[in-house]
């Protein structure tokens, strides 16, 4: 077989009649030693020139019923690398050896059957495994499936080389670091530093990365401690198989997450890979502005004469609205942010503020008159980060729940007249809601799949996830009409056994028997009613437990009146 002249190649033609497995390599790049050779996988050590790298590789290529692959099992079992980097790829897994999948992107589909004509099957066969050895000393490493070009399997790359210059994680404070004994000492000295009160924080969080690394630093030793700690439970485990309280130590001893969250590459808009951090940075960045759009170069002022015509604040509201802020609003509102909030910009939560509230307070005070007062608002304040969640204990988020606290208080002077436009532009009556567009927006969407060749779990997964989701935001907040959830339903039914949203009486499945959980025999899929009234019941728990929230203020001064939420009579005209 001629693939270059460098290239090596072994087989296991004397193993199998069929020669199932080919390994092939550049052998002015590597030193492979194969170690073992079986009818179902190759075994081998692979190792750069310079002896940087070296890894345990197993490539499997299993036969087709359990009965044949026990051998294949056994044999990978009786390898059970644990103290090397051991990488075993291929269509099959030991579940007992302790391998974890390597983080992977591309193709989510491994195989395909390659038809054209009759349905075409898709399925996720070829899997890499790593064991704890490698995730620590490769866990940026990525799996990533490529085209598979004439093949029916993707290609699977691995990029075995350093670790890319990673520029660290934005600081974020722990509450664990406010229990240290030191903690109050090392802000009050480092909170002197500065004029103003970003200055003053970043004194701060200099200080406290010092106070972490000192705390928690030697975190490799640590790690191998607790490697020895596991291992000797373990151990126990074997010899006590009915202890149920070594499980639970176990379950406990077990902490360890590699470099798995991190984005060490991604797939550009053309399907080119980007490892640079640079570049992957400026992608990232391209995306969400091409995403949310530049900044206006006008906006609209408002309308006087349509503000004036509507309902308008008494001068006791308007007065109540413009009053300074004093000391007891900033501290209700500071308490009224939960400890586990994520943190802002700057990297501290309200918990941080809480625990140093004596030493950071005064200055804090005069930033937030000045706010008021001045209507200038420092540069560092209103920043933000893309993230997956919200932040909200930062100084601007500070500000924003003085106002809505106060807007709390006054909103029920105004919501009627505002009630009565809406509805006037939205051309409904009273108690009524438009909830036509909803069931017009999944027609489109499943009218722009049915172009796509899906398969019956194709399009099962797009039900389940961009279908269901369409839905989702209306179902939380209000009560669906049966007859809307049985409309989309219905749409949902002809989309999976069909292709279309055409109405057919195709169904193989009852949509009852289908919505049923996996191990009861359906496809897991939700039941609009169900999920609309887990939904809403939600909003009860809000009612009763988030009481600083505005729209919860809200239901309380409009609805409730200060009276019991439980024995308070549903107003006739309630939806």
């Amino acid at each position: 077989m001629k693939f270059g002249s460098s290239w090596l190649w072994m087989c296991n033609y004397d193993h199998s009649p069929k020669g199932r497995i080919w390994l092939g390599w550049n052998a002015d790049r590597v030193n492979v030693n194969v170690l073992k050779i079986h009818e179902q996988f190759i075994h081998c050590t692979v190792s750069s020139k310079d002896l940087s790298t070296q890894i345990h590789l197993t490539i499997v290529n299993g036969l087709h019923s359990i009965h044949d692959r026990l051998p294949m099992w056994e044999g990978i079992r009786s390898i059970s690398i644990q103290h090397s980097s051991w990488l075993c790829a291929g269509d099959s897994l030991v579940d007992d050896l302790d391998l974890t999948e390597v983080k992977s992107k591309g193709a989510f589909y491994s195989w395909s059957n390659k038809a054209h004509t009759s349905p075409k099957t898709l399925s996720r066969i070829d899997r890499v495994f790593g064991n704890q050895a490698w995730l620590a000393s490769h866990g940026h490493v990525e799996t990533v499936y490529l085209p598979p070009s004439l093949s029916d399997h993707s290609p699977v790359l691995l990029d075995v080389c350093s670790a890319p210059a990673w520029r660290g994680r934005p600081f974020r404070f722990l509450n664990c670091i406010a229990d240290h004994p030191d903690f109050l000492d090392t802000v009050s000295q480092a909170w002197g530093f500065g004029s103003s009160v970003w200055q003053k924080l970043n004194s701060v969080k200099s200080s406290i990365k010092s106070l972490n690394s000192k705390q928690f630093g030697n975190i490799e030793e640590k790690i191998d401690q607790a490697n020895v700690e596991l291992a000797g439970i373990q151990n126990l485990m074997a010899q006590n198989p009915d202890d149920l309280d070594l499980y639970a130590k176990e379950s406990d001893a077990i902490k360890n997450r590699q470099a798995r969250n991190r984005i060490d590459s991604i797939f550009y808009s053309n399907q080119v890979l980007l490892k640079d951090p640079d570049a992957i940075s400026h992608e990232i960045i391209s995306f969400y502005k091409s995403l949310l759009g530049t900044q206006a170069p006008w906006l609209p002022a408002v309308d006087l004469v349509t503000i004036r015509r509507g309902k308008q604040l008494s001068s006791v509201a308007q007065s109540y609205l413009i009053q300074l802020v004093s000391h007891a609003e900033l501290n209700a509102a500071l308490k009224g942010i939960d400890n586990t909030k994520a943190p802002s910009i700057d990297g501290f939560n309200s918990f941080f503020f809480k625990r140093t509230w004596h030493i950071v307070r005064d200055d804090i005070y005069a930033c937030f008159i000045d706010f008021f007062t001045k209507g200038t608002m420092p540069k560092q304040w209103n920043c933000t980060t893309i993230t997956l969640v919200p932040k909200i204990p930062s100084a601007s988020h500070l500000i924003s729940k003085v106002i809505t606290t106060r807007l709390a208080a006054i909103i029920g002077e105004v919501i009627d007249d505002v009630q009565t436009e809406l509805r006037e532009l939205l051309g409904v009556s009273q108690g009524t809601i438009p909830f036509r567009p909803l069931v017009e927006k999944v027609t489109a969407r499943i009218q722009g799949c049915m172009a796509k060749h899906l398969s019956y779990a194709g399009r099962l997964q797009l039900v389940k996830s961009v279908m269901f989701g369409i839905q989702t935001f209306w179902a939380q907040i209000f009560i669906l009409l049966k007859k809307i959830l049985k409309e989309i339903e219905a749409r949902f039914r002809c989309f999976l056994w069909t292709g279309s949203s055409a109405p057919a009486k195709k169904s193989l499945v009852a949509w009852n028997y289908v919505c049923l959980p996996k191990v009861c025999g359906g496809w897991n899929l939700l039941s609009l009613p169900e999920w609309n009234k887990a939904a809403v019941t939600k909003l009860l728990w809000d009612i009763a437990h988030k009481p600083d929230n505005i729209w919860v203020k809200w239901v309380h001064i409009y609805y409730f009146k200060h009276k019991d939420r439980c024995t308070t009579p549903t107003p006739a005209k309630c939806y």
